[in-house]
């Protein structure tokens, strides 16, 4: 008796059932389709292998061109280029990244303003906004240490005028003119 691939027991007749011959023809295909196969293989080998060292060529699948930016909405934008353009106007220096785009007045960052594909997010320093504007704006916990701490997001047009006036306010926070020790000090009169 022997054991098959199920363990279960075969008998010496079930055995001899099974000849050499009987399995061929089971597990193989008839000589004419083994012929085709061989020649597929042969084929999808040659392409993987190229002969006497020369370099496979490999086909480039033409993908569409996408363009990897999402598309900004024409308003958004307009008032991204319109609250910069004032902003500017008012005095100060903008610096511009891949990302966004940096307010700095006398040498400090006042604001950096983003331009998203359905919104404008503009970060803020909170020590600069009213309390009536620090409740439109999400705070960051000052476990970050982030001077801009305050975030606020444009997505409509009634927005836009709160947004400029916090930038106007940051603006004024920071545009302090530069006193010096001798008009600070206090005038003393002598007798």
């Amino acid at each position: 008796m022997r054991k098959s691939k199920n363990s279960k027991v075969i008998t010496e007749q079930q055995a001899q059932e099974q000849t050499p011959a009987n399995a061929t023809e089971s597990t193989h295909p008839a000589p004419q389709q083994a012929a085709d196969n061989k020649k597929v293989q042969l084929q999808e080998v040659q392409e993987e292998k190229p002969a006497q060292g020369k370099t496979a060529e490999t086909k480039k699948v033409d993908k569409p061109a996408q363009d990897r930016k999402k598309p900004v909405e024409p308003a958004i934008k307009k008032m991204f280029d319109n609250m910069i353009a004032h902003m500017v106007d008012m005095g100060c220096e903008k610096k511009q990244t891949p990302q966004y785009m940096r307010l700095i007045v006398c040498k400090h960052n006042i604001a950096e303003v983003y331009l998203q594909k359905k919104g404008i997010k503009i970060d803020l320093n909170s020590q600069s906004l009213s309390a009536e504007n620090i409740d439109l704006c999400k705070i960051v916990p000052d476990t970050y240490g982030w001077t801009l701490d305050s975030i606020y997001k444009i997505t409509s047009a009634e927005q836009y005028d709160k947004a400029v006036e916090m930038l106007e306010q940051g603006f004024k926070f920071r545009n302090k003119p530069v006193t010096t020790a001798k008009e600070e000090a206090p005038v003393i009169s002598g007798n």
